[in-house]
């Protein structure tokens, strides 16, 4: 990426696109871990740190489970 854009150009869109506009919500605190490694590791790739009011927009999170522990919509596949 940055052979083809130059590495402000790289840098620029990363910060506008990547970092703005990505967002996960995971439940699992091992996959929420995996998932920073990995944006950490592209940002780290292209020679881009982070300043510090940024941060990647992921979070832990149960959001989807009510007070129950059942997910509060039924799914149903294949059904007729």
């Amino acid at each position: 990426m940055a052979r083809k854009y130059g590495k402000e150009k790289t840098h620029a869109l990363a910060r506008q696109y990547i970092l703005n506009n990505l967002f996960g919500i995971e439940k699992e605190m091992s996959l929420y871990a995996v998932s920073c490694l990995k944006l950490a590791h592209f940002f780290q790739s292209l020679n881009l740190r982070l300043h510090a009011d940024e941060r990647f927009n992921l979070y832990c999170s149960d959001a989807l489970e009510n007070r129950t522990g059942n997910v509060p919509f039924n799914v149903r596949y294949g059904a007729r």
